[in-house]
């Protein structure tokens, strides 16, 4: 798995985001760099199959391209995943397809996490989260930054968080990326 994370100053408007850079894919670790995908003013954090990764990499523009609302967006990704063979996990008799993946989308000033069952919630700003088999460690490890009146800048607070799950998650690695979503 991996962690991917955002961060919207309410200050500044600005939104951060980062991830670690390693995959793993069965039992092999590869460094794949940022897990996140770019189509103005849009960007896609992706945890989760390294196929799931590269088939929004691949699409980028039809997904994120003229996209009006983050809903429109789960909508895309969904009918993407299952035209391209990804199937639910169990027998779906329990609510929504799930097909595993977690997702953070983010353009400047705004964050969504969408959920593996395509679920869309909004985020608040000034409050770090995070997805991926890391994301306990970076929510605990930014909200801890946040609150504690360290004077860290919304890039530093980020790249902690994301050093934190690289630090103790066993499925996380790499160096952690972080960058600034503009639009």
């Amino acid at each position: 798995m991996s962690v991917i994370a955002a961060l919207t100053c309410s200050k500044s408007g600005s939104t951060w985001i980062g991830s670690d850079t390693l995959m793993c894919s069965a039992t092999l670790r590869q460094i794949v760099g940022s897990k996140w995908i770019r189509h103005r003013p849009w960007a896609l954090g992706v945890a989760g199959h390294l196929r799931a990764l590269n088939l929004f990499q691949y699409h980028a523009a039809a997904l994120l391209g003229d996209l009006s609302h983050p809903f429109d967006f789960a909508t895309r990704a969904r009918e993407l995943l299952k035209a391209d063979g990804f199937t639910t996990e169990g027998d779906g008799s329990g609510g929504p397809i799930v097909y595993g993946q977690m997702l953070i989308l983010a353009r400047p000033g705004e964050v969504w996490a969408v959920a593996a069952d395509f679920s869309v919630m909004a985020l608040a700003p000034d409050r770090l989260w995070a997805e991926g088999s890391g994301r306990e460690l970076a929510v605990g490890a930014g909200h801890a930054l946040l609150t504690a009146g360290t004077g860290l800048t919304p890039d530093e607070v980020v790249r902690r968080a994301l050093d934190t799950a690289i630090t103790y998650e066993t499925s996380c690695g790499g160096t952690a990326w972080v960058d600034i979503v503009a639009g």
